[in-house]
């Protein structure tokens, strides 16, 4: 029998590696093949292990060389009350874990030029700017610093922030507006009346019991380290309004200990919920954002139009509370000095390049916002061309070649539909390109891009599931290489496994990109 499974076992189950003394596993393995013998804890901590360690950091370097990457890193202080910055490869196959970097006293004080180096050292390691399109981060004051420091230091490089943070961001914004606020906070008082008491919990859960449309759903309350959590909350309280209603009329929950009239009177109040689904209008579409912004690999290119099109249900929905919502929509959509904006020019330019787009005539589509589209476009063929040539040479190519489709290649009628149907438009540049290398270099990098920092951030949950506070005593070094195998072979073994994508034309395309819009893709938000 091989060891090789055993030791991928030990690494990716978070058992301690001295389980191995248990004479009930050496049993059962000898049931199995009686010359078998389990190797030594020795064994499987030290050879065993470096050389999984090796083959991981060679498929690591193999998977550098197979397209542009992004960048993407986040900080947390561990259980010793260590600072670790943990740095995620996001390549369109997936998030390839890098590295985990550890603050010592040389480098106690975290400031903007500390993570600056961290990041221009990942992307040197990872190619350099030739392969790293750009860095993801959250939206901390100190990280806009940080973006600048980077992009100087690496010639091309965009640096963007999170886009489902800053969705988080505007659902806060609608939280604590004064005509929300209320009701929220009644949701939550019956969330929280039902949740935190045994008896009206176990009455409540038998009356969804008999719902099989509720599939025994239970109530949510908000999560901080949840995107969207509020909305959750409300929408499963929508979900289970029968079953509420239900228990609150029932003699059982009146006569128990933890019963509240004010509960019971919110609940059967017709009044509160019509205010629950006005406010339940103006969150939906906020909520969907960002679920497409924290998808495991969101198109860049749908990002702009994705975020407009939100702003324009929010203002339709019928809500009384949409006008206040949408105002707050404006200003997270330019930001302000206190406040971080949505736009960056490269959302707008990856949706100009986009192939999706080809025939769209964004100059009759958003009129006076042409002009701004337009100056963004060119500050990004600027900021990514390698010279000032090339960036006029790929505006030409832009406005002469791809729009106009003038260029050979271009009028042929099945590249025109694999450019409809195309699920990475990086690789559509880089196969449909060749005869306009400039505008093909600006277009595969900054179609490249990705939008959210939450690989970087779920990342941590797997560090504290693999050393835990059994595990509390092990280095640094042993437990940076754990998520190092951990992470990145769970992404080998799902590569391995993929199915290859399916395409599709006309009417079908169209139906599946609606499907895919609405899948549960969720990273950080709860099923």
């Amino acid at each position: 029998m091989s060891n090789e499974y055993l030791e991928k076992f030990l690494l990716t189950s978070g058992v301690s590696f001295h389980a191995l003394r248990n004479p009930y596993l050496n049993l059962w393995a000898k049931s199995l093949c009686s010359t078998y013998e389990i190797p030594s804890e020795y064994k499987l901590k030290g050879p065993l292990f470096e050389n999984e360690l090796e083959e991981i950091q060679a498929w690591k370097q193999d998977q550098y060389k197979r397209g542009l990457m992004c960048i993407t890193g986040d900080g947390l202080t561990n259980r010793r009350r260590v600072g670790l910055c943990n740095i995620e490869v996001l390549s369109c196959f997936g998030p390839i874990h890098h590295n985990i970097y550890e603050r010592t006293w040389e480098t106690v004080e975290n400031n903007a030029h500390h993570i600056a180096a961290i990041f221009n050292s990942a992307i040197t390691e990872v190619g350099g700017p030739e392969v790293v399109v750009g860095i993801v981060t959250d939206n901390e004051s100190k990280m806009r610093q940080v973006w600048n420091l980077v992009e100087e230091a690496n010639k091309g490089l965009i640096a963007l922030p999170c886009s489902a943070h800053i969705g988080s961001l505007l659902m806060k914004d609608i939280i604590v507006l004064l005509s929300v606020k209320p009701v929220l906070d009644n949701v939550q008082r019956i969330c929280s009346n039902i949740l935190n008491h045994n008896y009206p919990l176990a009455l409540f859960r038998n009356k969804v019991a008999q719902h099989k449309e509720m599939n025994k759903k239970d109530l949510k309350l908000p999560c901080k380290t949840r995107y969207g959590s509020h909305f959750q909350m409300v929408d499963r309280a929508v979900q289970l309004k029968a079953a509420l209603r239900e228990m609150a009329v029932d003699p059982q929950y009146e006569a128990c200990d933890a019963y509240d009239p004010e509960i019971q009177a919110l609940i059967l109040c017709p009044n509160f919920w019509q205010s629950v689904d006005q406010i339940f209008k103006v969150m939906e579409p906020v909520y969907r954002f960002i679920r497409f912004a924290d998808s495991a690999n969101p198109d860049v290119g749908k990002a702009y139009t994705t975020w407009r099109d939100m702003g324009s249900q929010v203002l339709n929905s019928g809500s009384s509370h949409a006008q206040h919502v949408h105002r707050c929509f404006e200003i997270r959509t330019n930001g302000t000095n206190r406040k971080i904006g949505f736009h960056h020019p490269a959302h707008t330019c990856a949706m100009l390049v986009h192939p999706h787009n080809w025939d769209v005539n964004f100059q009759e589509k958003y009129n006076h916002d042409y002009g701004k589209m337009r100056r963004e476009l060119v500050l990004i063929f600027e900021q990514v061309s390698r010279t000032p040539e090339d960036a006029a040479t790929a505006i030409l190519q832009y406005d002469s070649e791809f729009k106009s489709k003038r260029l050979g290649y271009f009028q042929s009628m099945s590249v025109q539909m694999s450019a409809k149907g195309c699920t990475d438009p990086s690789l559509w540049w880089e196969h449909n390109g060749a005869e306009i290398p400039q505008l093909q270099y600006v277009a595969r990098r900054v179609l490249s891009l990705k939008l959210a920092n939450s690989a970087a951030e779920r990342n941590w949950s797997i560090h504290g599931f693999l050393n835990s506070k059994q595990r509390s005593r092990q280095s640094f070094q042993t437990q940076r290489k754990l998520v190092d195998v951990y992470v990145n072979l769970k992404l080998r073994d799902k590569m391995m496994t993929k199915k290859s994508d399916q395409y599709s034309f006309g009417s079908e395309s169209e139906e599946s990109g609606d499907e895919e819009v609405e899948s549960d893709h969720e990273v950080l938000l709860e099923t």
